[in-house]
């Protein structure tokens, strides 16, 4: 995993990408010290509950280690300002939005981890999507252990 195909990170540096939290889009968990950053489309429990367990699996949780943004569908986020805003994130899961959706000028694939200023990130289907496909459990699980 190389990280010599993206953009420099001044390409992202411009008020376009500059988007606040709102009310439909909230940090949760431990926002002190995480290690591990999600970002995600609305949760219904099933979904909260699939994303407990993968945490689990990787041995941390929402109360300790691992923060989740929550935002609506179809929101234009930069991941370069989330990135920059929690030092300590070093595992990025992007669940339901891929890399334009993320500011990025090109796509990635669901379910490969990269490397980007020296975070691993894997962008993947919505939570909705995987909690009932089990060859999208097993990917992910697979790109889990690559970056873990």
């Amino acid at each position: 995993m190389q990280d010599d195909f993206l953009p420099s990170k001044d390409f992202f540096n411009f008020d376009f990408y500059k988007i606040a939290e709102s009310e439909t889009a909230h940090f949760t968990g431990d926002l002190e010290n995480a290690t591990w950053g999600i970002i995600t489309i609305h949760m219904q429990n099933a979904q909260e509950e699939l994303l407990q367990n993968m945490l689990k699996a990787v041995g941390v949780s929402l109360q300790q280690g691992a923060t989740v943004l929550q935002v609506p569908a179809m929101t234009l986020l930069s991941l370069s300002d989330y990135v920059n805003h929690f030092p300590k994130v070093q595992y990025w899961l992007i669940f339901g939005f891929n890399a334009t959706a993320m500011g990025w000028q090109f796509d990635v694939p669901f379910y490969k981890p990269i490397n980007w200023k020296e975070k691993k990130i894997i962008f993947a289907d919505a939570l909705a999507l995987i909690q009932n496909d089990l060859s999208k459990k097993k990917i992910l699980w697979q790109g889990l252990q690559q970056i873990i």
